[in-house]
């Protein structure tokens, strides 16, 4: 059975398909999953499953999937990159971060050192210092007590004395004393005349009796 055509029919079958078939269309039934096949267009164009086309009257557009392909492999590959260097970024801010907090704290810590060993020192300075105010202070209430008892001491003093000058004016001397001063004044001129002694008239035995001991002398001051 002779089953080939004549040329007038090829050509008619041949010249639709050409009419109707496009290179979008032949490429979607050569990727499809039921056909998987290669194709060929009355130009030439070959179309293989893995999306290369060769031949044909365009070879200009050769490899154009493949390139296309290889660009979305290196696309992905960008990404997968774009995404890992993003992720060492984070971790180099949040290291950066903690850096500067870190430095941050230990500045703190040491101005609280250099505060804390200052605040020791005016405290040692300070009590040192209260202690030296106690001492000044027992030492003030000594010298005040003693400077009290100076001059109450004075003031005993001076009112004896007072009491001495305003009793020796009243002093009465009686006329036979007058008499021994007068006499005495003259005999003992080394004496001076405001510290010479005067016996006592009113002891027995007055005269002979001056160099046992048995009168009784007083100092008496004279104008």
């Amino acid at each position: 059975m002779d089953m080939s055509l004549s040329p007038d029919v090829g050509k008619t079958i041949f010249q639709k398909l050409k009419s109707r078939i496009s290179l979008k269309i032949l490429s979607d039934i050569t990727n499809k999953l039921e056909v998987c096949t290669k194709s060929v267009t009355q130009d030439g164009n070959i179309y293989n499953p893995s999306g290369a086309l060769s031949g044909g009257s365009k070879p200009s557009i050769i490899g154009i999937l493949i390139k296309v392909q290889e660009l979305k492999k290196v696309e992905g590959l960008l990404k997968d990159h774009q995404s890992k260097l993003e992720s060492i970024m984070s971790l180099f801010n949040q290291t950066t971060e903690g850096l500067d907090i870190k430095s941050y704290k230990i500045t703190l810590l040491e101005d609280q050192v250099k505060e804390s060993n200052a605040t020791h020192i005016s405290l040692a300075m300070l009590n040192e210092l209260k202690k030296l105010i106690i001492d000044l202070k027992n030492k003030q209430k000594v010298l005040e007590a003693a400077n009290r008892e100076a001059e109450e001491t004075d003031q005993a003093v001076e009112l004896a004395r007072e009491e001495h000058e305003v009793q020796s004016p009243k002093l009465d001397l009686p006329k036979e004393a007058q008499r021994q001063i007068r006499q005495l004044q003259p005999s003992d001129p080394k004496v001076p005349k405001e510290t010479r002694p005067i016996e006592d008239p009113m002891t027995p035995g007055l005269e002979g009796n001056q160099g046992e001991g048995a009168a009784v002398t007083n100092t008496f001051r004279f104008s």
